[in-house]
């Protein structure tokens, strides 16, 4: 499998956008839904503090950034990479409460996130690789 390389700063947004939309799920819509999600409210309130923590440093980049990207990129990766083993984490401590429907939202969320960090690894490598190179 190709894994491919995307320019840095869509990376960031397409980061920072996704963060920003789970954080609202995570911290306005799913609470409402606690008892068929099967996670209690302050769970869902940790991981949507991460991802508003996640949401702030990728747009920040995405906006800011002028330097190259390659670190930046490894730390976001690292940092959505530590999501999702906090995820993996409360799921396992409440284990039974996640209904199948919370299992299937956080299973997406994990796909979805750890594919970023994916290619957030690979695009950093190549593009470091590339400066170094020069």
């Amino acid at each position: 499998m190709r894994i491919p390389v995307i320019f840095p700063k869509n990376l960031f947004l397409l980061d920072g956008l996704g963060a920003g939309l789970s954080a609202g799920l995570l911290g306005a819509v799913l609470p409402v839904f606690e008892a068929q999600i099967g996670l209690p409210r302050l769970a869902l309130h940790t991981l949507a503090i991460g991802a508003v923590g996640l949401a702030v440093y990728s747009l920040s980049c995405w906006w800011w950034l002028r330097r190259p990207p390659a670190p930046f990129l490894r730390a976001i990766a690292v940092a959505n990479l530590t999501y999702c083993g906090l995820t993996v984490g409360l799921l396992i401590h409440f284990y039974p409460r996640p209904t199948w429907l919370g299992l299937a939202y956080f299973t997406g969320e994990l796909l979805i996130v750890s594919g970023l960090a994916v290619i957030e690894l690979h695009t950093a490598k190549t593009r470091a690789a590339r400066a170094s190179s020069k």
